[in-house]
């Protein structure tokens, strides 16, 4: 793997590492010097990842059966009023084509 050249204060990133997708940098074997600007920008990140994990564990969560049996349900319940299924009367329809008047 070919690294990056940077300053010696901030953090040498292979191609492979800098595609990972995550917000904070990888970790390294070698203790790296780093700015309070990064420290804290780190501090940062890390505490978002903690909202947004904590967000994620008070979401109420369901068994899929019970989710399935009641989406089963509500469709069940509206299947009469639901315009693709039992259709829309030509009088009401919008979209309908024109007629046409013709005398012959």
């Amino acid at each position: 793997m070919a690294s990056c050249s940077a300053p010696p204060n901030q953090l040498n990133i292979s191609a492979a590492q800098h595609n990972t997708g995550l917000d904070f940098p990888p970790s390294t074997d070698r203790p790296v010097a780093m700015s309070n600007n990064n420290a804290s920008n780190n501090l940062i990140i890390a505490q978002r990842a903690v909202k947004q994990l904590r967000l994620e564990a008070s979401i109420r969560r369901i068994k899929v059966s019970q989710a399935a049996a009641e989406l089963r349900n509500f469709c069940l319940q509206n299947a009469s009023k639901d315009p693709l299924l039992v259709g829309v009367p030509s009088s009401d329809n919008p979209f309908r084509p024109p007629k046409s008047c013709s005398l012959f």
